[in-house]
């Protein structure tokens, strides 16, 4: 039997960010004057507004951290952006809920959905997260984004500074 099948598809879902406009790639440049150069020319292309990368993006989906407490015991596993760029949740079109993006190493921005798997209310600011070994000190929280598809439940989300162009996911 043939025929037109059609679907409809979930369109109005507030997903969190704006997929729309957005041109993701995967690329790997060995250093530091090359990624200045990739970073330089996908700048200068026609109709390219703006130039970022993270080491994944939420349609994707990422890698995982456990997060634990002060005494070492693990407490939950959260998705984790091991390095992302000042200006890509801008980009991506991401809401920043309070405070700033991570600007230091020792620095992470979290989502709410983390802020309320830690119990820590509004006061989120200022507050140190363990996670791999490594003590960071939470500088922002961003509004919850979908990660993966429409369909996939909240999860928690951290995300580590980096300020050059990463040799992974760019968006343009």
């Amino acid at each position: 039997m043939c025929g037109d099948v059609a679907i409809s598809v979930c369109t109005e879902k507030d997903m969190g960010y704006n997929p729309k406009q957005i041109a993701i790639g995967n690329a790997y440049w060995d250093n530091e004057a090359t990624r200045d150069a990739a970073y330089q020319f996908f700048k200068g292309l026609p109709y390219v507004e703006a130039v970022s990368s993270a080491n994944s993006t939420p349609i994707s989906g990422y890698s995982g951290s456990m997060i634990h407490s002060e005494s070492g015991q693990a407490l939950f596993s959260c998705r984790s952006s091991y390095f992302m760029r000042e200006d890509f949740p801008a980009l991506m079109g991401m809401t920043m809920k309070t405070g700033r993006m991570a600007r230091d190493k020792e620095e992470v921005v979290v989502n709410e959905t983390f802020a309320e798997m830690m119990r820590w209310g509004d006061d989120v600011v200022g507050r140190t997260v363990y996670t791999e070994g490594n003590t960071f000190k939470v500088v922002g929280q961003l509004k919850d984004f979908q990660i993966e598809s429409f369909r996939t439940e909240k999860m928690p989300f951290i995300a580590r500074e980096t300020r050059i162009f990463m040799e992974r996911y760019m968006s343009v």
